[in-house]
């Protein structure tokens, strides 16, 4: 997965295209704010809607966590439109029903 870099002099903001979460969040000259994992770290799981990779980072428009929305499988996006100082980033919508 690709990585992409925003910053200024005072936050560093790491994020993926490809699975569209952020996946770091650093205060200049601190840690990241985020968890970092891969599949060593937590192996997949099955969810109702597919394999699920933890990837760390975070998912700010699947907040707060819940079964099964926010084990939703990450899809592909569309290209990102990147300019000097920001990024905008969308996918394809998709309609979802949850059983309760």
């Amino acid at each position: 997965m690709e990585k992409y870099i925003l910053k200024n002099d005072f936050l560093q903001i790491e994020y993926l295209t490809d699975a569209l979460r952020i996946t770091g969040l650093t205060p200049t000259g601190k840690t990241n704010l985020f968890v970092e994992l891969s599949d060593n770290d937590s192996p997949p799981v099955q969810t109702p809607h597919g394999i699920f990779h933890f990837l760390g980072g975070h998912r700010l428009w699947h907040a707060p966590e819940a079964m099964p929305r926010t084990y939703i499988p990450d899809t592909p996006v569309r290209s990102p439109n990147c300019l000097t100082e920001s990024c905008s980033i969308r996918r394809p919508s998709r309609a979802l029903a949850f059983a309760n």
